[in-house]
């Protein structure tokens, strides 16, 4: 029986015919229940997935579906990737890369070392500043183990039945695009896009940011309050969101104690202090490597 290593309490195994399973926690005590979920598919090398594909996350173990893909400039700077040459720093030339939008399975969601607000929208007026949905993230062709399954509702979420209707025509069980989809991502694209990744290892710990720019607005400042407005005479405010993915390569622990992002928008630069991230001391062990965090700033 091959192990599929995760990073809540309970773990997924596959037995031998490569059928998953994942097992959920009964008590504290971590007793596990056996439950079969589906069948692991070859992962695609040379092609990218289709909406409606079902996957586990290769490293943080969830259930999830495919919405769409991204496809993105990676800005490598791994120690074993970068060849010393004379080149400027900015001279550094991105790669190619798949990117997904997918929803997370709400069962995992609370096992899973990432927060759960994973996309934030600007409101449509000054009083609604800023929103959030749980439940989406986006990952890397890499990280999708796909696999297929006989159960018509698979994943739990509040989306999944509105985006995906059940196809059983061809003897199988299949995930299509609905039209709500397709308006969704054309509604929201300028808030979702993802067109840069930046990645890089220090000290055995390998940091993956990607930045999302959310939009803009104007306003301005009375007594220490900052007031929006959406007229063209007041100063902008720039709006970003970001995903942070830290990876423990080596084989002592780590604590995240205090943070110091650099941001740079432009001509803009800003510098962020704090302890933790977004107010939380974070632990990164060898057997439990990875973490991903969330935050929104404005310039």
């Amino acid at each position: 029986m091959a192990l599929l290593r995760l990073l809540r309490p309970s773990t997924v195994m596959l037995n031998a015919k490569g059928t998953l399973l994942p097992a959920s926690r009964l008590c504290r005590k971590r007793m596990h229940k056996l439950a079969t979920v589906g069948v692991l598919t070859s992962p695609k090398v040379d092609d990218h997935y289709q909406p409606g594909q079902l996957f586990l996350h290769r490293f943080f173990g969830y259930r999830g579906v495919v919405l769409y893909r991204w496809p993105a400039n990676l800005y490598d700077r791994d120690e074993e990737n970068i060849v010393h040459t004379k080149e400027k720093e900015g001279d550094h030339q991105p790669e190619k890369a798949i990117y997904y939008q997918v929803l997370v399975d709400q069962r995992d969601a609370p096992h899973v070392k990432m927060q759960r607000d994973s996309i934030t929208f600007l409101g449509n007026s000054a009083e609604e500043p800023l929103y959030s949905l749980p439940g989406f993230d986006y990952l890397s062709h890499d990280d999708v183990l796909p696999y297929k399954t006989v159960d018509k509702q698979p994943i739990k979420h509040n989306f999944f039945n509105k985006f995906f209707e059940v196809d059983e025509r061809n003897g199988s069980i299949s995930f299509n695009p609905r039209e709500s989809l397709k308006s969704w991502h054309d509604k929201n694209h300028h808030f979702l896009e993802l067109s840069a990744v930046y990645r890089c290892v220090t000290n055995d710990l390998r940091v993956t940011v990607l930045p999302f720019y959310m939009g803009s607005r104007n306003f301005v400042t009375k007594e220490e309050d900052v007031h929006y407005y959406w007229h063209s005479n007041y100063k902008k405010c720039l709006q970003w969101r970001y995903c942070v993915r830290i990876e423990n390569l080596g084989t002592i622990p780590v604590r995240l104690i205090n943070r110091h992002w650099i941001i740079r928008s432009g001509n803009n630069l800003e510098e962020v202090h704090g302890r933790g991230v977004v107010g939380m001391v974070c632990y990164n062990r060898y057997f439990n490597p990875f973490l991903a965090l969330r935050n929104n700033n404005k310039k």
